[in-house]
């Protein structure tokens, strides 16, 4: 059975950009603006330009976001019908997400050069650069496939650090990835949790944690931790069992007067429409 891929544009009215990103599903009345608004503008900071997201179940809340960022034309909202007897967590692997991933790289052929996969609660942060870009250069080019990203856990039970400049508007916004500082010291192997940005011409098969199957002759990257990490922001369950230790990781809060600043902005110019 073949594949359905949705496009709500013609593939010729998109204008080609560097990094656009495939967002994990919406599930479960999903209704979070804080969090859906922190990833938008924290991963555009970091040179994404447009964002791809599959609705299944979505609130009301969030839907006026996704409006106001479908009218800059940044993103893409679109519906994801399931058969009822796949309308669960197990139904076809987890609301189809295999299948939206591969929606996400057959629409996005000619209108991206790379593919950022992620998570709702997570950020891709290049440490040693300012945007996604520098992880692309220290990789080996076009000849690369994907460019992995290893995974730590801020986990969100842990108590917030608001001592910086303005951390009151990060109340306000709940902006954990300034409020939360402390991170797991373990950071998880290639593979286990970890998420990528992928050359849309050298990806055959995209999976969640990494490519299933690339182009012959072309490379998978790991990115070194030094030079970028996987934030999740999550509640850390204990089945997980990773192994005790934290540490403080504020990189993020060097771009704080930006973030801070975003954010406000898309919130003030919602809620005034």
């Amino acid at each position: 059975m073949a594949l359905l891929v949705h496009h709500k544009h013609s593939t010729t009215d998109l204008r080609p950009v560097k990094f656009t990103a495939c967002v994990g599903t919406f599930i479960k009345n999903y209704n979070n603006v804080n969090q859906l608004v922190e990833m938008v503008e924290i991963h555009r900071m970091f040179g994404i330009k447009r964002f791809i997201f599959h609705a299944f179940d979505v609130g009301s809340a969030v839907l006026k976001y996704l409006q106001y960022y479908e009218s800059l034309g940044i993103a893409e909202v679109i519906p994801w019908l399931l058969p009822p007897a796949f309308n669960t967590s197990a139904g076809i692997w987890y609301y189809g997400q295999m299948a939206a991933q591969l929606d996400c790289l057959y629409k996005s052929l000619y209108s991206t050069t790379y593919l950022a996969y992620f998570d709702l609660d997570e950020i891709l942060v290049p440490r040693t650069s300012p945007d996604l870009s520098g992880i692309i250069s220290n990789g080996k080019g076009i000849e690369s496939c994907i460019h992995q990203f290893r995974h730590v856990c801020y986990d969100l039970q842990w108590p917030s650090n608001d001592n910086f400049n303005n951390s009151d508007l990060a109340v306000k916004y709940d902006i954990n990835t300034l409020r939360k500082i402390t991170r797991s010291t373990f950071i998880w192997q290639r593979n286990r949790r970890s998420k990528y940005l992928a050359n849309v011409q050298n990806l055959i098969m995209p999976g969640i944690h990494f490519a299933w199957a690339c182009r012959q002759g072309t490379t998978r990257d790991n990115v070194s931790p030094s030079d970028g990490l996987l934030h999740h922001y999550r509640f850390e369950a204990p089945r997980d069992k990773i192994p005790p230790g934290n540490t403080t990781d504020a990189i993020l809060r060097i771009y704080a007067d930006v973030i801070i600043r975003h954010i406000q902005m898309v919130h003030k110019t919602v809620i005034a429409e």
